[in-house]
């Protein structure tokens, strides 16, 4: 006889880049197997505000994130943030820890208690501290606390050197215990007029867009792709990602976390004012989709700031009310809209933007009231494909104009930097081998491998700016070291010189923003045509 399985309903969701969670604990029987099914549709409105099947250029359908299974007490841990702020002298922290307690059971819970501990990457325990909660939880309800400790000189986060501790909670309650954690990092953005500070520094974006691709896999990433990602844009100089057009998987924002990356992390939205949005819609649709985004990244060192959508217009109709909310949720970074204009936010935002402003975009913007990003520019040469078969020296001719555009911009205070279009070929493969995909136009292509580009923007992008001041006078060379990272000395760098059949090492010291002048001595004599 044949078995009738009986579906019952656990919830939906809309959207397929933000996370999400449903409670099945009344369609679960304990002891007893039971099938999770997902059914997924590709062609509702979210699909049409965020263009992902568009910008795919085939269905994008399927689950393209993980999926887990959570089992927790009745009396639980709902939600679970950190942020950290500086006193004046940003030496010591307090640490802010935001928690949200959930009684499921069916009586009052008034005994809950957690234990909060705080361990740098050591292991080493900082703090360690029990707060009961006080009150008693009723029912079926919740309630939430923000717990403020305080942290001695606590090792700050920044690109540079990604420090991260692990914050733990511990919460027993009703007989039960529950324990999560999560890696955080000490640091403080601010907006001061038309510059962005990370712990009391000025920074300057040098960076690239992100899409999440490989070519047998798609937008279905597996393994450790967001690690080697992060680490190939490292190498390449970069300090900065915007996950255009869409939230990341949370792997990119832990490699960003541990290896050191500021994000722009982007709502997945794109060219979303051709879709039409109504007022039912709107909440789901724009502001669910934005508000699950921050909440489950704004614990994340890495992420410097939010970005409302890529290329939208109807900005008062479709997303002020989302900015607002998302000032609320978040009120420790800055927010910005992604477009091809400095006004299309009405002058709302912390940081404004501009969209490939071409060679004149520092000097237009030199007296911005406002930081401005251009968080796409120097568009990789892709769509001239015959030329570039032609003639290959085309991919290393694009370094031309982009070193004379970032040296512009890195001298210009109120510009924050930029984001390369693009850092990964967005191209890849159906089952039949049919290529789908928007463009080639990555610095690297789809394969992970670094294409003339890659190497223009290593030299470019580069912190470390060296200047031979002369010849050879006597037995020493004159030379100029440029220190332009944002919070490393020279001397946290190795500099080695060969002359001929000599070499040596340059103690250089300078901190971030200034230059070291010195000489390189060389002890002999040196053959003809050595070079230094």
């Amino acid at each position: 006889m044949r078995s009738v399985c009986k579906w019952k309903k656990a919830g939906e969701h809309l959207g397929g880049f933000t996370p999400f969670e449903l409670d099945i604990t009344k369609l679960v029987t304990a002891g007893s197997p039971a099938i999770l099914a997902v059914r997924v549709k590709n062609e509702g409105i979210a699909n049409s505000t965020s263009n992902a099947s568009r910008y795919a250029v085939h269905p994008l359908g399927g689950i393209s994130r993980k999926v887990q299974l959570v089992a927790m007490p009745e009396v639980n841990i709902g939600s679970f943030h950190a942020a950290t702020q500086f006193d004046k002298a940003y030496k010591n922290a307090i640490l802010k820890t935001q928690v949200t307690l959930h009684n499921e059971s069916k009586t009052a819970c008034s005994n809950a208690t957690l234990r909060i501990s705080l361990t740098d990457n050591e292991g080493k325990a900082v703090l360690t501290k029990n707060v009961p909660w006080g009150k008693d939880i009723p029912a079926g309800r919740a309630d939430e606390k923000i717990i403020e400790l305080p942290v001695d000189a606590p090792e700050k986060w920044d690109p540079e050197h990604p420090r991260l501790y692990t914050l733990q909670l511990e919460l027993t309650a009703n007989g039960d215990t529950e324990t999560v954690e999560r890696r955080i990092g000490f640091r403080q953005i601010e907006v001061r007029g038309s510059r962005v500070f990370v712990n009391n520094m000025p920074v300057k974006l040098r960076g690239a867009c992100h899409h999440e691709v490989m070519p047998r896999q798609g937008r279905a990433i597996t393994g450790n792709v967001w690690l080697q990602d992060v680490q190939l844009f490292r190498e390449a100089n970069l300090n900065y990602i915007r996950t255009s057009h869409y939230p990341p998987a949370e792997e990119l924002v832990a490699a960003c976390d541990s290896l050191g990356m500021f994000l722009e992390v982007e709502a997945p939205f794109c060219w979303a004012h051709e879709a039409v949005v109504t007022a039912a819609d709107s909440v789901a649709i724009l502001q669910r989709q934005t508000l699950d985004m921050v909440s489950f990244f704004k614990s994340a060192p890495s992420v410097l700031m939010w970005s409302l959508g890529n290329e939208s217009l109807k900005y008062k109709e479709y997303f002020s009310a989302t900015a607002l909310l998302v000032k609320k949720l978040d009120p420790t970074r800055p927010r910005i809209f992604s477009q091809w204009g400095p006004d299309a936010d009405n002058g709302e935002l912390e940081i404004t933007n501009h969209h490939y402003p071409g060679p004149g975009g520092p000097s237009q913007y030199a007296d911005s009231k406002r930081p401005i990003v251009f968080d796409e520019y120097v568009h990789i040469n892709a769509y001239n494909r015959f030329e570039l078969v032609t003639d290959p020296g085309i991919r290393d001719a694009w370094g031309i104009g982009f070193y004379a555009m970032w040296e512009n911009m890195y001298k210009t205070p109120a510009v924050l930097g930029g984001a390369i279009w693009a850092g990964i070929d967005d191209s890849f493969f159906m089952p039949d081998s049919t290529a789908v995909g928007y463009g080639t136009w990555g610095i690297i292509d789809g394969w992970r491998r670094p294409k003339p580009e890659y190497w223009n923007t290593k030299k470019i992008y580069s912190p470390i700016k060296i200047k031979q001041l002369g010849n050879l006078v006597g037995d020493s060379i004159r030379l100029e070291i440029e220190n332009r990272h944002l919070f490393s000395n020279l001397s946290e760098c190795r500099f080695e010189w060969r002359a001929g059949n000599h070499n040596g090492t340059i103690k250089a010291a300078a901190p971030a923003g200034k230059t070291w002048r010195g000489v390189a001595t060389i002890k002999g004599p040196l053959p003809a045509g050595a070079s230094f």
